[in-house]
């Protein structure tokens, strides 16, 4: 600091603006410091394979080959990921925001306590990741595939997962308030205490999912896949089980046939059909 700059400082009056002018040009000489720093640091993971707790920020990596990588921490968000193979890649606790994974291959990649706020993830491959305590808030994954996923606890309010595979995934008390499921597959998910107020499950397949105690209230099950109305493709194949409701609020809830759920309606749908409770 020059010395007259720091006698100036000494006045009562100064002294709380001067410092503040100190930390504001300590901040931005760090940061203009070195601009480059995201690309350079995107060249070293596609050296190393890795890049813990690394700025690659809107970093261009499309297609690139980051099988196993280790991404933990790192600041991800607005990177162009798409087509990347990033399979069994270590990415706990990234910064994904706003980043486009457009058909990406993430299969068994570790993405617990992610962040993929308003994430880019049409048509990828989720395939059996771990997504417990992610951040999917408005993500957008159309067509993803998320068969056998483990999304227990993670945040999906208002994301897009029409016409998802979400066969097997691990849904038990996520937030899907509001999502958008609609003609998904969740044959034999795990959606026990997930709250799913207001999710649109118009023609979605839920044969053998379980709902064991989770808020339903004001979903759409209009057209939805409960029971099979054709035989078992195999001779002597075991039926897939109904949904299982035991528990789940139901309230106000759209139901197969387009009629509508009474209040405390708990476990099943009481609809109100011609006068009729059913």
């Amino acid at each position: 600091m020059p010395p007259a700059f720091a006698f100036q400082c000494m006045t009562k009056t100064t002294l709380i603006t001067c410092l503040m002018a100190i930390a504001v040009a300590s901040t931005c000489g760090s940061s203009a410091a070195n601009p480059s720093e995201p690309l350079e640091n995107a060249d070293r993971l596609k050296s190393e394979n890795r890049c813990e707790g690394c700025n690659l920020k809107w970093v261009d990596l499309q297609g690139a080959r980051l099988r196993d990588a280790h991404l933990e921490g790192a600041d991800l968000s607005g990177a162009d990921l798409r087509q990347a193979q990033v399979q069994s890649g270590r990415l706990k606790n990234a910064n994904l925001e706003g980043a486009n994974l457009q058909s990406a291959h993430l299969q068994h990649a570790d993405l617990r306590g992610a962040n993929l706020k308003s994430a880019y993830l049409q048509g990828a491959d989720l395939s059996g990741a771990d997504l417990r305590n992610a951040d999917l808030r408005e993500a957008d994954l159309m067509g993803a595939n998320l068969m056998q996923a483990r999304l227990a606890a993670a945040d999906l309010s208002g994301a897009n997962l029409q016409q998802c595979l979400l066969v097997g995934g691990d849904f038990h008390g996520a937030i899907l308030k509001d999502a958008r499921l609609v003609r998904s597959d969740l044959l034999g998910a795990d959606c026990s205490e997930a709250d799913m107020r207001g999710a649109d499950l118009h023609g979605a397949n839920l044969l053998g999912t379980r709902f064991h105690d989770a808020d339903l209230r004001s979903a759409d099950f209009k057209d939805a896949v409960f029971r099979r109305i054709y035989p078992p493709r195999h001779p002597g194949g075991q039926e897939p089980p109904i949904p299982e409701l035991k528990g789940a609020r139901l309230d106000n809830a759209v139901w197969t046939d387009g009629s509508r759920c009474k209040a405390d309606s708990i476990g099943q749908c009481n609809r109100e059909v011609a006068g009729i409770v059913r």
